[in-house]
């Protein structure tokens, strides 16, 4: 995606992916995704340990399987404790804050999923 801020990740980083779906009863306007994408990429070198991050609508193509959820969040971290530091962090919580009112209230339509790439089974 452009604009995106992208570093190659090293086998073991922790991806964090957020998933939700866009408020349908009080749509967001373009501008809106557009300030939440915007502040989201930004929080790359702000957040101590986010190595890169992007956001974006899933793919029409693809979008009758995504079970509702219709925007993403992806982030890179450089290692698990980063969490720590992220999801408190003034950046964060910024975004946070922008995307409340783009995202369907509903807690069962917003899904967050952490884990550490690269471990064997």
């Amino acid at each position: 995606m452009e604009g995106s801020n992208r570093k190659q990740p090293n086998l073991g980083t922790p991806p964090a992916t957020v998933l939700f779906q866009l408020n349908k009863e009080n749509p967001p306007t373009e501008a809106q995704i557009a300030e939440y994408a915007a502040a989201a990429r930004a929080m790359v070198g702000k957040i101590p340990g986010l190595v890169s991050l992007d956001v974006g609508p899933c793919l029409p193509g693809t979008l009758f399987r995504s079970q509702g959820f219709d925007f993403c969040l992806f982030g890179v971290l450089e290692k698990a404790e980063d969490l720590l530091v992220y999801a408190p962090h003034e950046a964060h919580q910024e975004v946070v804050r922008l995307c409340a009112p783009l995202r369907n209230p509903d807690p069962a339509t917003f899904l967050a999923f952490d884990f550490e790439s690269g471990i064997k089974f």
